[in-house]
C-alpha cells in the first residue's frame, strides 16, 4: 500500500528529532568537562589580570589606556576583558556538584531515548504492522524524560539549567505534535498484513 503523506512527514521528522537527540546526548555526557575547561580559562584569565596590576602597583605605574580592542588607546582600562566580566560567566556556569553527575546519567538516558525514537520513526516509515504502537510508546517516552530534564534542571537553579530548559522545550512541542498528529490520521495503511515492526527487513 502506497505511504500516506502523514507518515513520510512524521517519520523523516522523528528520524532528525532521534539524530538530534543522539547528538545532544553526546554533548550533555561532555557537558561537565567542557563547563571545568571553560572555568580554568576564565579563573587564569583572571588571575592573569590580577598579576599584571600587581606588577603594575608595585613598580608604581599609572594604569595603563587603551586596553579595549575596539575602541583605541586612551578610551578604556588595560584590564580587558574586566573582571565583573569574567566573574559574570563563573556565575553562568556555576552548578550543584551532583548536577554534573546528572548530566552524565542522563546523557546516557538520552542516546537509550533518542535510540529508540529514531528506531521508532524508522519503523514508521516501513509502514509495519505495529509502527504506530511503537511511535506512541517512543513519542511518549521521549516527551517523559524531557519533563524529567526540565524539572532537575529547574532545581539546580543555575543558568544553564535554563539553558538546558529551553532545548528540551521544543523537544517536547515538536514531539507533542507528531503524537498528536499520528493519534489524529488515517492508519489503514496499517491495517493491511505486513511484517511486524519487530523484524528489521
Amino acid at each position: 500500500m502506497k505511504r500516506p503523506g502523514w507518515v513520510t512527514v512524521v517519520g523523516v521528522l522523528g528520524i532528525i528529532m532521534g539524530c538530534l537527540g543522539l547528538l545532544g546526548a553526546g554533548q550533555t555526557i561532555m557537558m561537565p568537562r567542557i563547563m571545568e575547561f571553560q572555568r580554568q580559562m576564565f579563573s587564569g584569565i583572571e588571575r592573569a589580570i590580577e598579576n599584571e596590576q600587581k606588577q603594575r602597583e608595585s613598580k608604581g605605574a599609572p594604569p595603563e589606556q587603551g586596553g579595549h580592542p575596539q575602541r583605541g588607546r586612551g578610551t578604556a582600562p588595560a584590564d580587558w576583558p574586566p573582571k565583573e566580566f569574567l566573574g559574570l560567566f563563573n556565575k553562568m556556569l556555576a552548578v550543584p556538584d551532583w548536577f554534573n553527575t546528572w548530566l552524565v546519567v542522563s546523557g546516557i538516558l538520552g542516546l537509550l531515548v533518542s535510540g529508540f525514537s529514531l528506531y521508532a520513526a524508522i519503523v514508521l516509515l516501513q509502514l509495519k504492522r505495529h509502527a504506530v504502537t511503537l511511535f506512541y510508546f517512543a513519542a511518549g517516552i521521549s516527551i517523559g524524560f524531557s519533563v524529567v530534564k526540565a524539572a532537575v534542571a529547574l532545581s539546580a537553579a543555575s543558568f544553564l539549567g535554563l539553558s538546558l530548559v529551553a532545548g528540551g522545550t521544543f523537544g517536547i512541542v515538536v514531539n507533542g505534535v507528531l503524537l498528536i498528529v499520528t493519534a489524529t490520521a488515517d492508519k489503514r495503511a496499517f491495517t493491511a498484513t505486513g511484517p511486524s515492526a519487530t523484524t528489521f527487513v
